[in-house]
């Protein structure tokens, strides 16, 4: 998955992604922020157990008070994230 934080207006800003093929082709992209306020600069890894999870910075207004998130997640059949908490 391809990640990218930006602000979606003055004031919220989010996280987007796209899923891209083997080839580097785009297939699927995020026309919404993923559904977690104030957060981003996410990064997906798999666990040495081999679950999937976003791991990424919250409480973005809050300059000096930003802390992690891990969350666990998974793609549906139509390569939509979904964050399994």
């Amino acid at each position: 998955a391809l990640l990218w934080s930006t602000y979606v207006n003055k004031t919220d800003y989010g996280t987007g992604y796209a899923i891209m093929d083997k080839k580097g082709n785009i297939i699927k992209q995020s026309n919404d922020k993923l559904p977690i306020f104030d957060a981003g600069h996410s990064m997906v890894f798999t666990s040495f157990e081999g679950k999937d999870y976003l791991t990424l910075h919250i409480n973005n207004q809050k300059s000096g008070f930003e802390t992690t998130r891990l969350l666990p997640i998974s793609f549906d059949e139509k390569g939509e994230l979904q964050i399994n908490e």
